[in-house]
């Protein structure tokens, strides 16, 4: 996703308190106060969908990853003002061990990431890359729940999971007060008549 930089983009990183600069730190705090497991969306983008599934999830910590600064604030900002216990850390998903432990994230999305189609050497970018899920069983991530536009990247993503022990599921819609909780890919691509798919994995 690329954005421009708005005026506001220095003011929301440095002043924003849902912008966590440690994210370290902060999963320490977290533990001590009881938050864990949390819900983790990695690739949040602008942030509606982890939003508005934070506004429906009562006392339930959700934290959204985003390594793009410019959008990371964008998502915060979006976040202002609204109850719910919400985090952001402007991070890259390869470094989640950083700051996570086994345990920290009892449900992690995956929300149309880059499929990186083309040469075979970009799959290791690929946020379900076999190494990506080594280092999500590493955390103990019961649950991932994912979706894409991309015919590829799903059959990769389904094969990986499949030989490697997870459990296949339907993908359970997120309900808030306004009905069905979309990401705002989810509702371009649909409206355009792509087709979109999803499913939900549990670990072995």
């Amino acid at each position: 996703m690329r954005t421009r930089k708005k005026k506001w983009t220095d003011r929301e990183l440095a002043e924003n308190p849902r912008i966590i600069s440690d994210p370290a730190t902060f999963m320490d705090e977290a533990r001590e106060r009881g938050k864990i497991p949390a819900v983790c969306e990695l690739g949040c983008g602008k942030g509606r969908f982890i939003i508005q599934t934070a506004e429906a999830g009562g006392e339930t910590l959700h934290i959204g990853i985003e390594r793009d600064p410019k959008i990371i604030a964008a998502a915060a900002r979006l976040s202002t003002g609204r109850e719910c216990d919400l985090a952001f850390f402007n991070a890259d998903a390869a470094g989640m061990e950083l700051f996570f432990k086994p345990g920290d994230v009892g449900l992690l999305y995956i929300h149309f990431c880059d499929p990186w189609p083309g040469k075979k050497k970009w799959a290791k970018r690929r946020l379900t890359h076999p190494s990506f899920l080594e280092a999500y069983e590493r955390l103990r991530i019961p649950e991932i729940r994912f979706k894409t536009d991309s015919a590829e990247l799903f059959g990769f993503t389904y094969g990986g999971l499949t030989h490697r022990g997870w459990s296949i599921g339907d993908y359970p819609a997120a309900v808030g007060p306004s009905g069905v909780i979309k990401t705002e890919y989810e509702e371009k691509f649909s409206s355009q008549g792509f087709c979109i798919y999803g499913f939900s994995a549990f670990l072995p």
